[in-house]
């Protein structure tokens, strides 16, 4: 497991991503290293099918099945293409800037995540694809982890190392569950809720860096 190369302020959410070296100065630690003041962009595709996931600055495609995350892509800042499935999108990126792009099978709809910069916390992000606005709070209801969270949007909050489930609330309605988690120090984590045919569904990424090149 690596340092990050560069400071974060977040997802992933991010939010979130990730890089080299504590020597640097940098913070969450992650499994690939990528070159100081990168972009990140990630997929979070939200169809039945899995879905090849192409950046103009990358000689082969990211897999990433349905409903599911993909793991973050990193890039010079800069212009650069999105290419998921049949839909193509131009992006001008800032170094340190961190998307994930949620891919309806028509559109791509981008959600801006944080860097993440701490070695002595772990970072939650919250990413509420459903129709209401929702609170990422402790199983038990009593206490909100990440404060209310609006249609299409994310939210995020560094905690402490801490082995824990959370849930999904509407007002006092629990509406999705996650399992008990161990939130690693210097590590940040996706918790994603999402409509599917009516029902929600709820699962953890750990936030992770692709090696795709």
């Amino acid at each position: 497991m690596k340092h990050l190369l560069s400071k974060f302020t977040f997802f992933l959410f991010a939010i979130v991503p990730f890089y080299g070296n504590a020597a640097d100065g940098n913070a969450a630690l992650y499994d690939v290293t990528a070159p100081a003041d990168s972009a990140f962009v990630r997929v979070l595709n939200n169809t039945t099918e899995t879905v090849e996931v192409g950046l103009s600055a990358k000689s082969e495609a990211q897999p990433v099945s349905s409903y599911q995350l993909g793991d973050y892509l990193f890039l010079a800042e800069g212009e650069h293409q999105l290419k998921v499935g049949n839909t193509t999108q131009s992006l001008t990126l800032g170094k340190n800037e961190v998307t994930t792009f949620i891919y309806d099978g028509e559109s791509l709809s981008p959600i801006k995540d944080k860097f993440f910069d701490g070695l002595k916390k772990a970072q939650v992000s919250f990413y509420n694809l459903t129709s209401t606005a929702l609170v990422l709070k402790t199983l038990n209801g009593k206490h909100a982890v990440v404060k209310t969270v609006k249609p299409g949007e994310s939210g995020s909050r560094k905690v402490n190392e801490v082995k824990m489930a959370f849930a999904a609330f509407n007002d006092a309605t629990k509406v999705a569950e996650y399992e008990k988690t161990f939130l690693k120090k210097g590590r940040s984590y996706s918790y994603v809720v999402l409509e599917q045919s009516g029902k929600n569904t709820a699962f953890i990424v750990a936030n992770k860096i692709s090696s795709v090149e």
